[in-house]
């Protein structure tokens, strides 16, 4: 590998580990910055001329993604990229402060990518599971702070009854009753006490633990009973409603049914009532039309026997004429 490309190489892990240290501009470097190149053999005019020549994943000035890890060739600053952790150490032979200027707001490189969609809701999801775990952690300690106090409330309200009880059970209940107990039953060996109501003391503990941890139980059973109860109270009204909902449709139902039953049957006799009267009008009609056909025919017959009558009489008249006239023709026939 050439000097050139171990040079490059070198530039570019620096560029990878301290992004940061990338300023715009020409600012002047003191010259103990690459200190540690030239001790290690390194060529500085070689590494400005590799730089010059070197792109770092430039990206052009009208394109809509802004530079995240390297500048630009022509917004580089060839000097502060050989400036590393290690050339501090040998700062002590130049007389300058060899700590790099802070790059300016507005042109400083963006520190990370942004994340990404699945990033951003993985991590909104541990957020809130954090936030799930904190409320589930701080209403147990609730739940255990209120216990023990309705503990220590029974204690007490138990001390208070038993008067001036000084038996070895009630000193190892909890460090209270066992401090109590010292104070109003003094001894010349005050550490005895202390040492005896110590595993006791646990002991209690652990089964005040318990207790607890059974009434938790308890009151969770019983708010899950209720809420069983209260559902199947809620079903059983639910169900109540619907089947008087299902009654009252079939009544209507049944009503409307019934209702155009005798509609259609009242419909029904109507139109047999009408055709049995257009019937019977037909009927007197046709009565009133054969009556009036017989008159007609009836009249006519009248009219001609009247006729034959008259025609007759003709006749009978005709011939007595004739039968006159004969006798007269008879005489002047001689």
């Amino acid at each position: 590998m050439s000097q050139a490309a171990t040079v490059d190489f070198q530039v570019q892990r620096l560029q990878r580990k301290h992004p940061e240290r990338q300023e715009v501009g020409t600012t002047i470097v003191p010259v103990n910055r690459p200190a540690k190149l030239a001790s290690l053999g390194v060529d500085i005019e070689e590494v400005l001329r590799v730089l010059k020549h070197t792109h770092f994943n430039e990206i052009p000035s009208d394109s809509p993604e802004p530079a995240r890890s390297f500048k630009s060739t022509s917004t580089r600053n060839y000097y502060a990229i050989l400036t590393t952790d290690e050339s501090e150490d040998t700062g002590a032979d130049g007389d300058e402060d060899p700590t790099p200027t802070p790059p300016t707001q507005r042109n400083a490189p963006s520190q990370a990518p942004r994340p990404t969609q699945r990033e951003h809701a993985v991590r909104v999801q541990d957020l809130l599971e954090q936030t799930r775990r904190r409320d589930v952690t701080r209403k147990e300690r609730k739940q255990r702070k209120l216990a023990k106090r309705k503990q220590a409330k029974l204690r007490r309200r138990s001390g208070s009854g038993n008067g001036g009880d000084t038996s070895p059970s009630t000193s190892t209940e909890d460090n209270s009753s066992a401090t109590t107990l010292s104070t109003s039953c003094p001894s010349s060996d005050e550490s005895t006490p202390s040492q005896h109501s110590l595993p006791s003391s646990r002991k209690g503990g652990r089964q005040r633990g318990r207790q607890a941890r059974a009434r938790q139980r308890e009151l969770q059973l019983q708010e899950e009973t209720e809420l069983r109860e209260r559902e199947a109270t809620t079903h059983e009204l639910q169900l109540q409603a619907l089947r008087a909902n299902m009654q009252r449709v079939a009544e209507e139902s049944a009503e409307l049914q019934k209702r155009l039953l005798d509609e259609m049957r009242q419909e029904v006799r109507d139109v047999a009532a009408t055709a049995t009267l257009e019937q019977q009008r037909q009927q007197a009609e046709a009565q009133r039309a054969s009556e009036a056909a017989a008159a007609l025919a009836e009249e006519v017959r009248r009219e001609h026997v009247q006729q034959m009558r008259a025609a007759s009489e003709a006749l009978e008249h005709q011939q007595a004429q004739a039968l006159l006239l004969r006798p007269e023709e008879t005489k002047q026939q001689p």
